[in-house]
């Protein structure tokens, strides 16, 4: 079980919980928890390693500040999406909200990813998805999403830029770059930079000593900084982060944001349940994220009471034996449902059916004082709003994706024996 999990100590072990293991360790090996000669020794590797890196990240940085490595330009706006640690920050809502503002004004619209957490090829044993090696999830995710968006993997994202120009008619507008702070190579006409709140310098060290990918001086480049989970930050940390930024960075807006829950989906149709049927329900969640910790607190955030909390490998592809388990440990804890993620749910089979409810939480982000700094800024990249579709082919919309074809009329199979029992239960008490 994974060690920061909420399940009992005598619940058997679920698959993937070696992973979640190391990667604990190596967090609490990073943050100072870990104490004792060894771990100190350990630390001061990594240490050197971490000044190796800084080395390398510099001299590039370097190379590119005077010219020396060329940015090129695309016959389109880029706008580049980013952060400055390894792990989530929460760069896909952020990356879906400037897709919709930008759809609406009636542009076209692509994302650029290097495609971390691919479906490899073999697939696993027993991995369940029933989807093409490549296809990633956080790209799933935004197909799921947003209508007449193309996503394009890649990790020569200036090479993926100049093949969809070719390829795709008409052309696109707009590239998104997700998760491209540190790809200068492509020119971006807009650099956001996201920063947790609630871990906003990956421990104050560069890999793999800390979770820095480049020193902190190097948020000078962002035209905008947005502070995400800032509502999960306290307020003399929240005013403390602001003010390291602003001597950091003096000029460059800062925005705070928050991740909020849109939606609860059924799983795997994504067809919409409704927030009621949560209340006060027993729940076991479970995810595969780079920062467990905010679904988490999302979920504590419901009304449900929180049975037990289960965390994959970041990008985990699910086998049948995965969800077996979780159905077989939500039943031992008593759970009505299992709840994950929309990121997680879009990677099971459209088919999927268990005898236990499977819900999902769509997150959204929301701007806690205003989005106007980076409106202004889409605003004069995209002066013009036409018609919405007004900028995209029959054929182009046609190759937009909906997960499952989320039916009108969703079947949930669990939905009858689910009230049948809660009327047996309550005629019971009478």
């Amino acid at each position: 079980m994974p060690e920061n999990a909420t399940l009992p100590m005598d619940s058997p072990e679920l698959p993937a919980a070696a992973s979640v293991r190391r990667r604990s360790a190596y967090l609490k090996l990073i943050r100072g928890e870990t104490v004792g000669a060894a771990a100190t020794a350990e630390r001061l590797s990594l240490s050197g390693l971490s000044w190796c890196y800084r080395v390398g990240v510099g001299i590039r940085n370097a190379l590119y500040d005077g010219k020396w490595f060329r940015t090129h330009l695309v016959d389109a706006a880029v706008i580049s999406v980013g952060n400055l640690t390894a792990g989530g920050t929460g760069k896909t809502p952020m990356v879906e909200w400037i897709a919709r503002w930008i759809r609406k004004r009636g542009y076209r619209v692509a994302v650029l990813s290097r495609g971390y957490g691919q479906r490899p090829s073999p697939s696993p044993a027993g991995e369940l998805s029933g989807l093409p090696p490549g296809i990633h999830d956080e790209g799933l995710l935004l197909q799921a999403n947003l209508d007449g968006v193309h996503l394009i993997l890649g990790p020569d994202r200036l090479r993926g830029a100049r093949t969809a120009m070719e390829r795709l008619q008409p052309p696109p507008e707009c590239f998104l770059l997700d998760d491209g702070f540190q790809h200068r190579r492509l020119h971006r006409d807009l650099d956001i930079l996201l920063i947790d709140a609630l871990n906003p310098f990956g421990y104050g060290h560069l890999l793999p000593r800390g979770l820095l990918r480049e020193p902190v001086q190097g948020m000078r480049r962002a035209d905008l900084i947005v502070l995400t989970r800032a509502d999960q930050a306290g307020p003399a940390a929240l005013d403390a982060l602001h003010e390291r930024i602003g001597r950091l960075a003096p000029r460059t807006p800062i925005l705070t944001s928050a991740h909020r829950v849109k939606e609860v989906l059924q799983c795997p149709d994504l067809s919409p349940v409704g927030m009621g049927w949560l209340k006060q329900k027993r729940v076991l969640a479970f995810c595969a994220l780079g920062n467990p910790e905010g679904f988490r607190r999302a979920v504590q955030d419901l009304n449900v009471i929180l049975v037990g909390f289960c965390e994959y490998p970041d990008h985990h592809w699910y086998t049948g034996d995965d969800l077996l388990a979780l159905v077989s440990e939500a039943r031992r804890l008593g759970a009505d449902a299992l709840l994950t993620t929309q990121k997680d749910a879009v990677k099971f089979q459209p088919l999927l059916e268990l005898e236990m409810p499977l819900l999902c939480l769509r997150i959204g982000i929301e701007f806690l004082r205003g989005a106007g700094p980076l409106t202004e800024r889409l605003t004069q990249l995209f002066p013009e709003t036409r018609s919405p579709d007004a900028g995209m082919s029959p054929e182009e919309l046609a190759q937009s994706v909906s997960l499952g074809g989320r039916p009108e009329e969703p079947r949930r199979p669990w939905a009858e024996r689910w009230w049948e029992a809660r009327k047996r239960n309550c005629s019971g008490r009478g």
